[in-house]
Formats: C-alpha cells, sequence, structure tokens
C-alpha cells in the first residue's frame, strides 16, 4: 500500500504558508519515471528543488538532480532525508548534483533558504542544519533549534493524489537507544497538543475520507495518560467508527487494559520491535526488552482483538546460526498478524555503522549505497555468520513463520507483494512492472 509521505507534506504545507507555490511529486505514490518528473519540473521552472532520501536510494536521488540540473539550468537543488543528515559533507563531495543539504528537522530551514534564494541572497552561512557549498569546500553549518511542532501546519496532502491511509505524529523522537537505529528526529521526545492532534485526525477523515490512518510515531504508547485521553477523545467525536488506525507500541510498555481501549477507539494493529529472540542479542543492541515482555505484549495485544505486526533484524551483534534460529523460533510461536524480518544493515548514524567502519564485529563489504537495504545481505560480513547465509535464513524464516502457522493463503499474498525484491535477486535488479 503506497502512502503520501508525511514529511513532504509538512515541507510542501510551511512553504505554501510562506507564500510560496509547490508541486509536491512523489514516484512512490505516482509511478512517475525520472524522464516524466525531468518534464514536470522543467514545466513548472522552480527555483528550488527539494529531493528527499534515504540511504538505499541516496544515489537514484543524485541521478535525478542531475538530469533536472541539466535540463533546467540554474535551478537550485536541496537533499534532505536520514543519509545527508547523517553524512552531510560526504554526500555533498559525493554527489554534486546536490547544491545543498538539510540535516535533521527541515521545515524552519527549508523556508529560510527558500526566501534566501528568492531574494537574491547567497548568504547560507546563517542557516542551522544547513549544508553547502563554499569555494570549493563544504561547510556544514550548526544544528538549527528544534522546530515548534505544535506551530506547523496540517500537512499539504492536497498536494498529492488522494489515498486510502494517511500519516500523523503525535509526537517526535525516540528516547531509546538502540544500536541500529539513527533517531532521525531527535532522542528527545516532543509531544503535540493533543487538541491539534484530534483537529488534524478529524480534519483528515473529513477532508480525505481515508480508510486508514497510521500514527507514525516511534513508541505511540508512551504515556498512558495522554494515549487515553486521545482514546477518548476520539470516542466522544465517534471517529473510531469513521475511520481504522494504527500505531507502534513497545514490547516492556505492555498494557492490556491500554490495547483494549485502542481497540475500542478504532486502533486496530499495533507494531511491535521485537528484534531477536535471543536475550544476549536483545543487550547487545540496547533493545532494553526481553524475549518474555515480548510474547507478554502480543498476547495483550491479540487478546484486545489488535492485529500484531512484529519486526526482526538477522545479523545482530553475536548473531550465530543457533540465535537466528531462536528469533525464528519466536516469530513463528507468537504467530503474529504480519511478520518483517530483516538482515543488518549498517545505516550511518548509527552505532552499528560506526562499528562496521572500524571493524568491530563486522566487515563493510561495500559503500555502494544502492545495496544498504534490509532484504539484501551484501554490505556486511559477519563476525560468526557469511552474509549469504542470512539471505538464505531469511528466506527460510518466512516459509517457516508461514508453514508452520499452516497460513498458506497469506504466504501467498506475501510473496505476491515482494515480487519486486524476488526478481532483484534472481535477475540482478529487474522489477516486476506493476502493469
Amino acid at each position: 500500500m503506497r502512502i503520501p509521505l508525511l514529511g513532504l507534506g509538512y515541507l510542501g504545507a510551511v512553504l505554501e504558508k510562506a507564500g510560496f507555490s509547490v508541486r509536491i511529486i512523489d514516484p512512490g505514490v505516482e509511478d512517475i519515471p525520472a524522464d516524466k518528473i525531468v518534464e514536470e519540473v522543467v514545466r513548472h521552472r522552480p527555483g528550488l528543488v527539494g529531493v528527499s532520501s534515504m540511504t538505499p536510494n541516496i544515489k537514484t536521488a543524485a541521478n535525478l538532480a542531475g538530469l533536472i540540473s541539466k535540463a533546467l539550468p540554474g535551478v537550485s537543488i536541496c537533499v534532505g532525508g536520514p543519509h545527508v543528515t547523517a553524512l552531510p559533507e560526504e554526500t555533498l563531495k559525493e554527489f554534486p548534483s546536490f547544491d545543498f543539504g538539510i540535516c535533521g528537522e527541515g521545515e524552519g530551514t527549508l523556508v529560510n533558504l527558500a526566501q534566501n534564494l528568492s531574494r537574491g541572497r547567497s548568504a547560507p552561512e546563517t542557516l542551522g542544519n544547513l549544508a553547502f557549498r563554499d569555494r570549493g569546500r563544504v561547510v556544514v553549518n550548526a544544528k538549527a533549534p528544534e522546530v515548534h511542532i505544535d506551530e506547523l501546519p496540517f500537512p499539504a496532502w492536497h498536494l498529492y493524489p488522494k489515498s486510502k491511509v494517511y500519516q500523523l505524529y503525535t509526537a517526535r523522537g525516540c528516547p531509546f537507544k538502540c544500536t541500529f537505529c539513527m533517531r532521525v528526529l531527535g532522542q528527545k521526545v516532543r509531544y503535540r497538543n493533543i487538541d491539534s492532534v484530534i483537529d488534524e485526525f478529524e480534519w483528515v477523515v473529513k477532508d480525505y475520507g481515508p480508510e486508514w490512518i497510521s500514527i507514525a510515531d516511534e513508541t505511540f504508547t508512551l504515556g498512558k495518560e495522554r494515549v487515553e485521553d486521545f482514546c477518548r477523545r476520539l470516542i466522544g467525536k465517534n471517529l473510531h467508527r469513521k475511520v481504522k488506525w494504527s500505531c507502534n507500541s513497545r514490547a516492556n510498555l505492555a498494557d492490556g487494559e491500554l490495547y483494549k481501549l485502542l481497540y475500542e477507539a478504532g486502533c486496530k494493529a499495533v507494531g511491535f520491535g521485537i528484534e531477536s529472540g535471543n536475550e544476549g542479542i536483545l543487550k547487545k543492541i540496547n533493545k532494553n526488552i526481553t524475549v518474555k515482555q515480548a510474547m507478554n505484549a502480543i498476547g495483550l495485544a491479540k487478546a484486545a482483538n489488535l492485529k500484531t505486526m512484529a519486526y526482526f533484524i538477522l545479523g545482530c551483534p553475536g548473531e550465530t546460526e543457533d540465535t537466528v534460529r531462536e528469533t525464528v523460533g519466536l516469530a513463528t510461536r507468537l504467530n503474529t498478524f504480519s511478520v518483517s524480518f530483516g538482515i543488518m544493515v549498517p545505516y550511518p548514524g548509527t552505532e552499528i555503522y560506526n562499528d562496521a567502519v572500524k571493524g568491530q564485529g563486522y566487515s563493510l563489504l561495500s559503500r555502494d549505497w544502492d545495496f544498504y537495504d534490509k532484504q539484501f545481505g551484501r554490505v556486511l560480513e559477519f563476525e560468526n555468520l557469511p552474509s549469504r547465509y542470512l539471505e538464505s535464513a531469511q528466506r527460510k524464516a518466512y516459509r517457516e513463520f508461514y508453514l508452520k502457522n499452516r497460513r498458506f493463503f497469506d504466504l501467498s499474498k506475501m510473496l505476491w507483494a515482494r515480487r519486486n525484491i524476488i526478481f532483484q535477486r534472481l535477475f540482478g535488479g529487474r522489477e516486476v512492472p506493476d502493469k
């Protein structure tokens, strides 16, 4: 299911609020190939083009930026997202097609940059969170103050094609310190005013009529009283009958009564990052949960009639064939509604990346960002396991999860949903056309 990107929705909204004309093009939603994107950009002739990119698609983003620069000389191109946030200087050095990079939250910096460029000013050194070039060298400015999230307008969903699913933040930031996670929005949790959250929820339901709303908080169930207030307000406004929604919880925050209230308020699915079935590995990655807590959380959520989603990572520090079997065994016993088995990827900005660069427990096999994807095992050589073993283990994990639980139809649906990944593995990057 293709979902409009919340980050782009906010960026479009703040730019419009500042008086700029904005067009959002999201290839993941609109199925627009690169040449058509370039044509669309040239037709609008903007002064500034923003490109958002995670690590696995940074090369694709840079190539697109190059095509746009060639077709529209003089346009300024800015890249944002997790990759440039983690590696601002390296990103601008590696990809000369980007003129600017925004590190971290981009709303304030992007508006200030657009205003500077529109007024013919060239003083980016005054803009926090910005990376830019100055006489052949890359300059990375100091961090900007945190965005006041209650002052942000609602996302500019009108700039997207209508969707069946929309995302919504009630808070930004994650207080936990998992070694494989970058925490792009910061480690301090900043909560939105609950009145504003309910207003946005109601606005999305009324104006866009979605089938589903995804609460995008890293851990929505932090702060039990706040979550209870949110749920009761949805029920009070009868919104729980108009749309289904989902959120993420955490194993060590399991609360059966809260899960029942979530379900009553319209929440139908809850996700848990469990990562491993081995206690030692959970400690090594600073997950700060236990296997027992994971089993309890899934059990309580199921008892509340919530569909459960579980996420695991193969290739954690200290991983062995035995610990892989423990993880797959736990996942199979939990038998959640949906499951994801990713292979550890050393995303820049994480402790795992730093360990890989230093050769501590891992050997870095590639700096080709195209392969920095959890569905492929071609980036790291693991201390105790060859990377090809994990690719094989990943395939076997899905088979075991579905077959041992006799979920044959769900297995066929999963294979169909992952058909592009399967074809990429078999035929070296070819994709199955959607039509």
